[in-house]
């Protein structure tokens, strides 16, 4: 819980942190549908969770900008035979993203960043439980499409994908407005 309140204040920040005339900062936040494939000792997991992420980010101009996110993944949970694993997942990432303005309201996006996954898990079988927590660094990527609804109000829509072992990514749609 600790984390998660230290990773939501650091995005709160970096947003309030860019310069208020420029108008080219963001916050916004976004309900996320996880999936993913966890192999363990015990068997192979595809669990998947409803969830939310909080981002900002800065417009450096109409075709390049930075974003970081918090993703809270939820719990997952998923049974396999005779095996259960539940599993919760919290990522911070800072990425560059690429924009492609397609008229004055519609805009594609894509991403390529750095993760920090913090993963925390029980997996159990008929005669074994194994616990694990575990942080670790990944590449993440992903692509996207925007409206904007004026000047300053926006929706989007995103998927992202992390370079796991296994396979861990998530799809968003969310509002954001800018300042």
């Amino acid at each position: 819980m600790i984390r998660r309140m230290s990773a939501l204040a650091a995005v709160i920040v970096c947003g309030l942190w860019a310069p208020a005339s420029a108008q080219e900062g963001y916050a916004g936040a976004s309900f996320l549908s996880t999936s993913t494939e966890i192999d363990t000792s015990v068997a192979s997991f595809n669990p998947g969770s409803d969830s939310w992420k909080v981002f900002v980010g800065y417009n450096v101009n109409k075709f390049f900008g930075f974003e970081a996110t918090y993703y809270d993944m939820g719990d997952l949970e998923d049974t396999s035979g005779n095996a259960t694993l539940e599993a919760s997942i919290e990522v911070f990432d800072v990425s560059f993203r690429g924009i492609l303005p397609l008229g004055e309201v519609l805009q594609l996006t894509a991403k390529l960043g750095y993760s920090s996954v913090d993963v925390e898990s029980t997996s159990t079988g008929t005669l074994l439980t194994v616990t694990a927590d575990g942080s670790t660094w990944e590449i993440l990527y992903g692509v996207g499409a925007e409206v904007k609804m004026g000047k300053r109000v926006g929706i989007r829509a995103d998927w992202d994908k992390w370079d796991v072992e296994g396979s861990l990514d998530a799809w968003s749609i969310g509002a954001y407005i800018r300042f």
